[in-house]
């Protein structure tokens, strides 16, 4: 087992994921999260339909708003997005401050924030 998939397996604990969650994961988070997510879920991750969990890399404020409108219908009452992001000592960061009025705009509320591994964070949002 590498390093990554160590991290991707302690991520996933942090993300809150359990047996039987419908998820989708995109925008490029990574094979070992993807992996990892699936054996906690012990099924596919998913495309479309209802959702307990979306997980997206996002790369811009414009990007997490177009996505977070498209995606928003999707999330179940209890379900929760989770934005991931560069750690603040990249050029790439995006801070949580920024996402956080995007969110609202689509009726969503930050809630925490967790590790995925030495280079990204996510922050979770919930239904407001």
């Amino acid at each position: 087992m590498t390093n990554l998939d160590q991290l991707a397996r302690v991520a996933v604990d942090e993300l809150g994921l359990k047996p039987g969650m419908r998820v989708r994961m995109t925008g490029g988070v990574g094979p070992e999260l993807k992996s990892a997510a699936k054996a906690r879920i012990a099924g596919s991750l998913l495309r479309s339909g209802e959702l307990d969990m979306i997980v997206r890399l996002v790369r811009s404020i414009d990007e997490a708003d177009e996505f977070l409108g498209r995606v928003r219908g999707q999330i179940v009452n209890d379900g929760t997005v989770w934005l991931v992001t560069w750690k603040p000592d990249d050029p790439r960061h995006i801070s949580r401050k920024d996402l956080i009025p995007v969110a609202k705009r689509h009726r969503l509320r930050a809630d925490r924030e967790c590790v995925i591994d030495d280079r990204r964070q996510a922050i979770r949002f919930v239904i407001a």
